[in-house]
Order: structure tokens, then sequence, then C-alpha cells
């Protein structure tokens, strides 16, 4: 049997009744200065955060008020005396309430109206109640962690990334005097007879522009010879300006990959989401495959997320690049629909319509996931891209998840998916 622990200067609303109503008398307490909140905490045994909140919610009163500036104390003791009632009757209804994300935020013994907009899971008993709780907690934090640890990796990689990106780049502006050297070696060629031994320039007349320009020359070489060596300059700056093209095509690629394994991780919602992008780093050749030690299965595949639209239509969402090329190009059929958020990393949403036309709902809802699955999920409003499944194509030789498609629609949508069931 569980007993309250004996709380000293405390209210027990269950055995001494009768004394609810003193503890609002805040001459004697000296809790004036406190918020409601705290005043109800620390007067009352066993009353949680939670339900002191919800106190102040059924009284219409801000839990965050002070004391000294609550009016109507006799509110707020009706609904004491109304929570002693309820809990003596025993007509408890064991519920823990979760985010839009699914992630526990607390539980009660009574439907609390301050989670109206939460989701609620019940339970048999307070026992099942309590286990499942705090096993879904423990379960989240050691997923935080581990997806803390993979975050890190990830952020490294793409800090380095990003400065590398930016030394090409710099080196690819420098390259922008290729052109220049090229013409002075053309118009040397041209007009040199009329430079003069000893001479540190000469001014020629640009043939594409008609405008006189000065060429710099060294003095130590003949006008031909000087423009051989700014031919030289220009062969060797288009050589440069030729590789740093590829390679900086090939970092921002890189660069756009690894903010997308950002977002997946952000999306995980169990060990085999994270197994998943990890092996997708290994494959991809981010990071070192750890051999898997003595006895160990290798992990189990996850699954990508389902939902159903308000027509009964299957609403895919991959977690990570694999999953997004399952339901791409494995799930998919050419007449079903295809959405993404335009030009962020985003899961690759697939709605299935059987080869009906959906609703302007159906294409509302799923772009709503798009929107909500993306790296601008906690934002306003997102724009959209949804296209025909056939159009959607992968390059060959593309990373996970990449992939091209050149006609599509767009929306601008919300990110709220609050109404949207999982299947």
């Amino acid at each position: 049997n569980y007993f309250i622990p004996v709380s000293e200067g405390k209210i027990d609303i269950i055995n001494n009744a009768d004394d609810i109503e003193s503890g609002f008398d805040l001459n004697k307490s000296g809790y004036g200065n406190l918020t409601l909140r705290d005043h109800l905490i620390k007067r009352y045994t066993g009353l949680s955060p939670f339900t002191a909140n919800e106190i102040a919610f059924r009284a219409g009163i801000d839990p965050s008020s002070y004391m000294n500036d609550v009016i109507d104390n006799e509110k707020i003791i009706d609904e004491l005396k109304k929570l002693k009632d309820d809990i003596t009757k025993g007509d408890h209804d064991f519920l823990v309430y979760y985010d839009e994300n699914d992630i526990p935020v607390d539980f009660s013994v009574f439907k609390y109206g301050i989670c109206s907009d939460l989701k609620v899971k019940r339970f048999d008993s307070m026992s099942d109640l309590l286990i499942g709780f705090y096993n879904e907690k423990k379960n989240l934090s050691i997923l935080r962690s581990k997806s803390s640890d993979l975050t890190h990796i990830v952020k490294t990689m793409i800090s380095r990334n990003a400065k590398k990106l930016d030394l090409q780049l710099k080196q690819l502006k420098d390259t922008e005097k290729k052109d220049k050297y090229q013409l002075y070696g053309e118009l040397l060629n041209i007009y040199g007879y009329g430079a003069k031994p000893g001479d540190k320039e000469i001014k020629v007349v640009d043939y594409h522009t008609e405008k006189e320009i000065t060429i710099p020359l060294d003095d130590t070489l003949s006008a031909l010879q000087n423009a051989k060596k700014y031919y030289d300059r220009y062969a060797k700056l288009k050589r440069t300006y030729e590789a740093l093209s590829v390679l900086t095509k090939e970092t921002e690629e890189e660069l756009d990959y690894l903010k997308g394994v950002l977002n997946s991780i952000e999306l995980a919602e169990n060990e085999d989401d994270l197994n998943g992008i990890r092996q997708e780093l290994y494959s991809s050749g981010f990071i070192k495959k750890k051999t898997l030690g003595k006895g160990k299965s290798k992990p189990v595949k996850s699954e990508p997320l389902k939902f159903l639209s308000s027509d009964g239509d299957i609403i895919y969402v991959g977690k990570n690049n694999l999953q997004n090329e399952e339901i791409t190009f494995k799930l998919a059929d050419n007449r079903d629909w295809w959405f993404h958020a335009k030009g962020l990393p985003g899961s690759h949403v697939l709605l299935k319509c059987a080869g009906k036309e959906p609703s302007d709902k159906a294409f509302e809802e799923a772009a709503r996931l798009a929107a909500h699955y993306s790296a601008a999920g906690e934002s306003d409003k997102v724009e959209i891209d949804y296209v025909k499944r056939k159009e959607v194509k992968k390059p060959a030789g593309a990373r996970p998840g990449y992939v091209i498609y050149h006609t599509n629609f767009s929306m601008v949508i919300d990110t709220d998916i609050s109404d949207i069931s999982r299947a």
C-alpha cells in the first residue's frame, strides 16, 4: 500500500477537508507573495504543478497570478473541495497526455481541462500508467542521448563542409581574372608590335568594346613573351575554375545532404530510426562502420510514418533518406502524389490515391505533413512543391534521398498536423 508522506505544515485535503479554507489565510501562512500555483503546491499535500495548474484553470484564474492579486479565493477553495470529492468517489480515469510529436507530457487520474488540445492514452490501472509513462520517459531520455551523439557528428561534418565551401568559393572568385588575362594575350598578339623594349605598359583598343585599355607589361620581356605569360595565367586559372566548379557543386550537394540527415535525426522516434540513419551514413562513407559485438543482431528496419487523410487515403512520411527512397520508389505508384518542402531539407511525403483524384483537403493535409516534417517545421507557413510521382527522378550516382523534378505545383501551407490521424 502507498501512504502519503508526512508533510510538515501542509493541509491534507482528503483526511483534513475541514482545513482546506485555512490554506488561504495569507497573513497566517505568509505565502501572499507566491504565485497561485506555488501557493497550492506549498500549502496542500500531494498537489503537483500539473494539478495546481488544473485547479487554477477550473477556477478561471491564471496560475502565475500572485496571491496578493487573487481576489476570488472562494473559487479555488471550491475546486479543491471538488477535487477531494472526486478522489474519495474513486471514479478514476488513468490518463497520459502526449504532445503533437507523441512525447509524453504528464499524467492524471481525472480528465484535465488544460490538456484538451493534447493526445490522450488510457491505462487500465495506476500501476500500468506509471510503468508506461516512466518507461516512455526513460526510452525518450536514452533516445535523446543517442541522438545527441549523432547530432554532434553530423553538425561537425556540416561545419567542416561549410568552411571548405567558403574557401572554395573564395578561390573560385579569384579565377574571375582569367578572361582578362586571355584578352590581354589576344590584344598583345595583335598590337604588341607597338610596344618598345623596356615599356611597362601599352595602350590598345579592345576590339570587343572599341574602348582603349592599358595592359601592364613585364619590361624584361618582349610583347610576344608577355602575351604568352598572360595566356599561361589564363590557362592555369581556367583549369582551376573547371576543377573548383565541380568541387563546389559536390560540397554544396554534400552540405544539403547532411542538413537533410540532421533533419532526419530530429524526426527519429526510436533507436531503430537512429540505427537506420547511422547505417545510411556508413553506406555513404561519412562515418566508419562499427563492428557489431558478438551475439548482437542487426538493427531492425524502421518504418516510415503512416497517416490517414480525412478521405481515408494513406499518407506516408519518410523519417530518413532510406525511408524517403522506399516510399518514393518502392511504395509509390506513378499515379500517386509526391510532396516536399521547397528548397529545404525535409521528408518525402506520399499521398496514395489508388488512381483516383484526391480531394483538395487531402492535398492540403499531405502538404501540411511535408511542411511539419521539414527543416522549417517550427515556422507558421512553408512553401510545398507537389507533383505526380512519375515526375520524380533520381540522378545516377546521387546520394540517398536526392531526387529531381521539373514540372510541379506549389502551395503555401501551415505546419499544424494536430487534426491528421496516424494510420
